[in-house]
C-alpha cells in the first residue's frame, strides 16, 4: 500500500504590537493559501506457485497462458506484469484570519497566549506557548 501527500502554503500576515513593561500585546490579520494533494493506492506482483511450497514471479509465457485461459472462458483479458491502482486529488484552499494576544516577558523566558478567528471557515483557535529569547 502507498500513501502520498504534498502540501505547500503561502502565508502572509500583518501585526501591530507595543511593549509595555513585561507585556507585549499584539493584534493582526493573516491570510494563507494552500496547494495540497493527497492520494494513495496499492500495487502488487503476480506470483506463481512453484510446486515446492514457494512462489516465483510470473514470466511472460505464464502470463500469456493465463491471458489465453481467461479469454477462452469469456472473462476478458488479463494483464499481469505489475498491477497498481493509484488515486490522487487536489485540495487547494484559502484562509483569512484575525488574531490577537499577549506575550509576557520574564527575563529570557517569554510566555505567549493568543486567540484567532478564521473568517472563511468561521472557526476559532487559541494557543499558549513558551520560548527562550535573548
Amino acid at each position: 500500500m502507498e500513501f502520498q501527500w504534498d502540501s505547500k502554503v503561502i502565508d502572509a500576515k500583518i501585526q501591530v504590537s507595543k511593549h509595555l513593561l513585561i507585556f507585549t500585546p499584539y493584534v493582526g490579520l493573516g491570510a494563507a493559501y494552500g496547494f495540497s494533494s493527497a492520494g494513495g493506492g496499492i500495487s502488487s506482483q503476480l506470483l506463481i506457485d512453484d510446486n515446492g511450497g514457494g512462489y516465483l514471479p510470473a514470466n511472460a509465457a505464464q502470463i500469456a497462458y493465463l491471458n489465453q485461459a481467461l479469454n477462452a472462458l469469456g472473462k476478458g483479458s488479463f494483464t499481469a506484469s505489475d498491477t497498481s491502482v493509484l488515486v490522487s486529488s487536489g485540495a487547494n484552499g484559502l484562509g483569512f484570519r484575525a488574531f490577537g494576544g499577549v506575550s509576557v516577558d520574564l527575563l529570557i523566558v517569554h510566555v505567549d497566549a493568543n486567540l484567532m478567528y478564521d473568517f472563511i471557515g468561521k472557526g476559532y483557535g487559541a494557543s499558549i506557548g513558551a520560548r527562550i529569547q535573548w
